[in-house]
């Protein structure tokens, strides 16, 4: 094999054997190395093959230039590179080819494969959505919205029910500061005057800011609270003056636009028949407040939490529901918030005789238009349907 390279490289070959080492450099990778070192060997000694004919001479150059390399260098000399990871199999196929004596057509078929397999693959990989995966997915979210979504407006309805005894309790507050300051009474309301005046009058004491009054005067789960989002509604309580000032018509106008939705005391007819403000007896756990109803006739039911319960505040501070839906006049507790001793939605014949009026009573009862007794006006409100 050297010689016939050897007379290759010098051109001293015959057509024929020349075609056939032609077709052994072509086929076989021995035989390209060697043609390989050969040329190097002749370039460094000026063109000489003689010195170019034994193999074993670079052979014992190179093993001695390799006993000179120190150790550490050679670790110095590393290179982290992590090797691709198609190496085994492009390793296997260049092994296979070159003992075939078929490189460059394996070559070739080595890179086909590798992308035949690569494309298989990525196919294998790739699904998409099917009809009853749809289907599946759409009727779990169903599901859990049919779970989920009433307990949400459950926990709503809670939390403003909680938030409404919140509010309760505010006003309780200001009620027992107001007391505080003028020998236990509480604010008075006048013979013609709407009870929405008790709660004015804790701003004119100072008791209450007037944002303070008309964001605690109203029950978040009440029909009132959802009115004062309608266009025209009030965004300040009226003050006392300004609730003075007109009568009739026009003063239940401004109590509706206010959307007031507590009963508060109105006081007692004396002896003399003068209205008295009521004393604020902490220890006495008497009504002090109260979810505004809807009076009628021969029964009440609430305005707030659906139509089926009653928050009521007591002096001592205390919140306690009532959950009847109608209260008929027979009923103690009825008697004891919304009438009088007499069975009248007025105020109370003595100190201990409470009246919780509406917003739209006052301790003559409902308010009046202009005019004689007989074209008395009672208001009676029909709650909204729950949202």
């Amino acid at each position: 094999m050297t010689e016939d390279l050897i007379a290759y490289l010098m051109d001293d070959l015959s057509p024929e054997r020349r075609a056939e080492v032609d077709a052994k450099l072509e086929t076989d990778v021995v035989w390209r190395w060697e043609l390989q070192r050969l040329q190097e060997c002749m370039t460094a000694g000026d063109g000489d093959a003689n010195s170019c004919g034994d193999a074993s001479a670079p052979a014992e150059s190179a093993a001695s230039a390799l006993a000179t390399i120190d150790e550490s260098s050679i670790h110095d000399a590393k290179v982290d590179v992590e090797p691709p990871l198609d190496l085994v199999k492009k390793t296997c196929c260049f092994v296979e080819d070159s003992a075939s004596g078929k490189f460059k057509v394996e070559k070739k078929r080595c890179s086909k494969k590798q992308a035949a397999f690569t494309a298989e693959t990525a196919g294998a990989c790739k699904r998409s959505w099917s009809l009853a995966d749809v289907t599946v997915a759409s009727g779990v979210g169903l599901i859990l919205a049919a779970l989920i979504l009433p307990a949400v407006q459950n926990g709503r309805a809670a939390a403003r029910t909680d938030q409404c005894a919140n509010n309760m309790g505010s006003l309780g507050m200001a009620i027992e500061n107001y007391a505080g300051r003028h020998a236990g009474l509480m604010p008075a309301v006048n013979r013609n005057e709407p009870s929405i005046m008790f709660f004015t009058r804790l701003v004119d004491d100072g008791d209450l800011t007037p944002q303070q009054a008309f964001e605690l005067s109203v029950c978040p789960d009440s029909v009132q609270a959802q009115e004062r989002f309608e266009d025209g509604a009030l965004s300040r309580l009226p003050s006392t003056m300004e609730l003075s000032s007109v009568t009739g018509l026009q003063l239940l106008k401004l109590i509706a636009l206010a959307n007031v939705s507590y009963a508060a005391p109105v006081g007692y007819f004396n002896a003399e028949g003068e209205v008295q403000p009521l004393k604020f007896n902490p220890g006495a756990e008497l009504p002090l407040m109260t979810d505004a109803p809807i009076i009628g006739p021969n029964a009440l039911r609430s305005n707030s939490h659906g139509g089926c319960r009653q928050n009521v505040l007591s002096t001592s501070g205390c919140v306690k529901p009532y959950t009847v839906c109608v209260l008929s006049q027979e009923d103690k507790r009825m008697r004891n918030i919304h009438l009088n001793d007499a069975g009248v939605a007025a105020a109370g014949t003595s100190s201990d005789d409470i009246f919780l009026a509406p917003p739209d009573h006052g301790p003559n009862g409902p308010v009046v238009l202009n005019g004689p007794p007989q074209f008395q006006l009672n208001i009676y409100l029909v709650p909204a349907a729950p949202r």
